[in-house]
């Protein structure tokens, strides 16, 4: 999920005929780590962008878009017609900034259900629950209004569908920097009658940027990547529905890195592998001192795994896949704008380092959403994100697959069970 800052944010080369056709590639890509793009989109003019997959081969961004609104669109890769087709659109009121989260990134089964939270006119986080169905209809099912936050002008929210209750009911966590500056960590959720209630809420210290990502894993925790006070990154542990309290503060690990630009995502999606630490989550992140672009990988303690440094960049998104980060980077040069992607990964071991990289013409990156996960060797992804450097320019979007070093000889059973499941989806 992209984090939120200060400062103004700064097709298809190969086309395969299906997802079972990327596993079915020449021998020349069995050697090593690939991306490969495939095809993509756009729309009109939009000031930020956040996105979250909702289904197999199904996603959505949410935009501020050029009347200051806030604009929800779904899109669909149909691999059979090698497009990224636009689906349902609704539009609500005006807002400063968006984030979107998706319960399907769990890996518990449900599909379509998605959940904004934006900044709107009045300061106020504001939270709306939405329904988009197979045939791209989104529809809206909930809204509520959450405290003022401290700073309008800023990207000061983020969001993170978590596991359901013990009741059944769906639930997210926001984080805020609220009217005092100070951090507010909230969870929520979705009543039998349709209500979104506020369960309870924790804080912490004076923070300008926020961000959350929810693990996957049976102790109910989230992380929060801050700036903090003192202008460094902070990673912050919280607990939701555990202690007798909605939410409660756990582990907290300090770092002396200032940083303006910040991404955090989930990783494994298990967190039970003796004798290693797995890498629970991951992070992006750019020294405010040197442009310094890292992403590193942390486990469950918030102990550090592996970082790696991969140069100097003004806006950073990352997306996690089990033990995959994949991030977009921007650049921009007097004959190139766009983005440089990269994926680090573990190589079946315990360590984790740069795989595979491309350039992404044409979209400086707001948000990496994945799109088709069916495959144990292949993973779908889509960049979304402005046109060019300009504070508003129109919607890109491209869709990519990053391919595992041992495709196309994994198991075959692998091979067949992801190709019908992906066709089972996209057939649905």
């Amino acid at each position: 999920m992209k984090f939120a800052t200060p400062y103004q944010r700064m097709l298809a080369v190969w086309r395969p005929l299906a997802l079972f056709t990327i596993m079915s590639l020449a021998p020349g890509l069995a050697t090593a780590q690939d991306l490969v793009q495939l095809f993509g989109n756009g729309a009109g003019a939009v000031s930020q962008v956040a996105s979250v997959q909702v289904a197999q081969d199904q996603f959505v961004t949410a935009v501020i878009n050029s009347t200051g609104n806030l604009e929800v669109i779904g899109w669909y890769a149909d691999f059979n017609t090698n497009q990224l087709v636009r689906q349902g659109t609704v539009y609500a009121g005006p807002a400063s900034a968006v984030a979107v989260s998706s319960p399907f990134s769990l890996n518990v089964g449900i599909s379509g259900t998605f959940t904004t939270a934006a900044i709107n006119s009045s300061g106020n986080l504001d939270i709306s629950y939405w329904q988009m169905q197979p045939n791209g209809a989104i529809s809206w099912i909930a809204e509520t209004q959450g405290d003022h936050t401290f700073d309008i002008t800023s990207w000061n929210v983020s969001i993170a569908s978590v596991y359901y209750s013990n009741t059944g009911n769906p639930q997210f966590v926001t984080a805020i920097p609220n009217a005092s500056g100070n951090l507010e960590v909230s969870l929520w959720c979705l009543d039998t009658n349709n209500q979104i209630q506020l369960s309870g809420t924790a804080s912490a210290g004076r923070v300008f940027q926020v961000g959350i990502a929810a693990l996957h894993d049976s102790l109910s925790d989230v992380v929060t990547a801050v700036m903090n006070g003192a202008g460094d990154e902070e990673l912050i542990q919280w607990y939701y529905g555990r202690f007798g309290k909605a939410v409660s503060r756990g582990k907290t690990t300090y770092t002396s890195t200032p940083t303006y630009d910040f991404v955090v995502t989930p990783g494994v999606f298990y967190l039970n592998n003796p004798p290693y630490n797995v890498n629970a989550f991951y992070t992006a992140s750019i020294n405010s001192s040197t442009t310094q672009n890292t992403v590193a990988a942390w486990n469950q303690n918030l102990g550090s795994q592996s970082q790696d440094a991969v140069g100097n960049n003004g806006q950073v998104a990352l997306v996690g896949y089990n033990t995959a980060a994949i991030e977009a980077a921007a650049i921009q040069t007097n004959s190139y704008t766009g983005s440089n992607l990269y994926v680090f990964d573990q190589n079946n071991s315990n360590s984790f380092g740069q795989v595979a990289s491309a350039n992404a013409y044409g979209v400086f990156p707001d948000s990496i959403s994945l799109l088709d996960t069916s495959s144990p060797n292949v993973t779908v992804f889509a960049v979304a994100g402005r046109e060019t450097a300009d504070v508003t320019s129109n919607l890109q979007i491209q869709v990519w697959s990053y391919i595992r070093a041992c495709s196309p000889w994994c198991p075959a059973e692998k091979r067949s069970g992801a190709a019908h499941k992906g066709a089972d989806e996209r057939n649905r």
